[in-house]
């Protein structure tokens, strides 16, 4: 008897296979992964399907191209991530980005393809000064645009790009909300942010917060700095309750880094790569919170290109003593977006697990965390 997750992938990839979709694209790059497992034999036990919808007749070359993708055991591993999921929309919105991973943009469309986001999509545009733009030099030139977020309910003033607007601050895309289930920061909270880029999470948790609350954003990257502070600047009465924690966030703290920077897009590694690398030390969350003897931990948003198993495991004390809120991006590997949740679930300390994504494409996933 076939598991409701391989009945509900098996039959989302089947009534994908003829989608044409010419009107599914819009994000920073789309890409394929493996999966794992075997998938082909698992098709086949799925008994709500006969034979005749997989025979060679009917077989597409997508079809064929999933028995490859999933034939790595360590997709067993997605099915333990479905049931760990807290509500059906979480699990719902898994099988859609699983086989949105597998077949791609022409066949799957996910939920947050709508009407309503390419209204708040157009609303986005008329948010913008595009008469007053700050250019970055980098290896491919970056020009941001001035946003005033007061129509849309946000007392902030910044430069940013028209898609990270919509993700973060129309989208709240570390807000999470479904019928009955609302998680976000609160009043009075205290927030890492882990990846604070050009400050842009760093001024919506502010906000969120409140003149109580507090803010430690986690950046370390020159370029990324000289914006992120413009855009305190902007923002006098966020700015007191903002600090930025020049490290890059780590599972150890004094560990050697080498960076060059290109903004957003620069390159991290452990040794020095040519003459630009510039060295940086690592600085855990934990270790964070012991310098600045913080009290209490409420909320943890990290999104740091994949380093995010590794600040977890950095930030170990502080989730145990505080059980906060976790906000973590797992869309940058299969292995995060398995791995991930079910490390916070090892933990034994109480979380349940919701998923929300907040983009047409498979970047800006985000497993929430919480005890409550």
């Amino acid at each position: 008897m076939a598991s409701n997750f391989y009945k509900n992938l098996t039959y989302k990839i089947i009534s994908s296979l003829r989608n044409d979709y010419v009107d599914n694209v819009g994000g920073m790059r789309s890409k394929k992964e493996h999966l794992g497992t075997s998938f082909a034999a698992k098709l086949y036990s799925a008994d709500f399907i006969t034979r005749r919808f997989i025979n060679k007749s009917t077989f597409s070359a997508e079809l064929h191209y999933a028995h490859e993708l999933l034939n790595d055991p360590s997709f067993s591993e997605c099915e333990n991530l479905y049931e760990l999921l807290e509500n059906e929309e979480s699990k719902e919105l898994c099988i859609d980005l699983l086989a949105y991973r597998l077949l791609g943009h022409k066949r799957v469309k996910l939920p947050v393809n709508s009407t309503a986001y390419w209204e708040l999509s157009r609303k986005c545009e008329t948010l913008e000064k595009k008469d007053n733009t700050l250019q970055l030099n980098y290896q491919s030139p970056l020009t941001l645009t001035y946003f005033d977020l007061n129509p849309i309910g946000f007392n902030i003033k910044l430069y940013f790009i028209g898609i990270g607007v919509l993700t973060d601050f129309m989208m709240e895309q570390y807000c999470y909300r479904s019928p009955g289930k609302e998680i976000r920061v609160l009043p009075g909270n205290t927030v890492i942010d882990a990846g604070g880029c050009w400050g842009d999470t760093a001024l919506y948790f502010a906000e969120k917060a409140g003149p109580q609350g507090k803010v430690y954003s986690f950046e370390f990257i020159p370029g990324n700095l000289k914006v992120f502070r413009q855009n305190i600047a902007l923002n006098p009465t966020l700015a007191p309750n903002i600090e930025i924690v020049e490290n890059p966030v780590w599972e150890t703290s004094n560990k050697d880094f080498y960076y060059t920077d290109r903004g957003p897009a620069s390159s991290v590694s452990f040794e020095k790569t040519g003459p630009e690398s510039t060295l940086v030390k690592s600085k855990t969350i934990d270790t964070l919170v012991s310098e600045k003897k913080i009290p209490r931990v409420d909320f943890i948003k990290m999104d740091v290109e994949g380093a995010e198993p590794y600040a977890l495991k950095g930030a170990i004390e502080t989730i145990k003593r505080d059980k906060p809120v976790l906000a973590i991006a797992i869309y940058h590997s299969l292995s995060d977006f398995v791995n991930i949740p079910l490390y916070i679930h090892s933990l034994n300390l109480g979380y349940k697990f919701y998923l929300g994504h907040y983009t047409i494409h498979e970047e800006e996933t985000v497993i929430f965390a919480t005890t409550e």
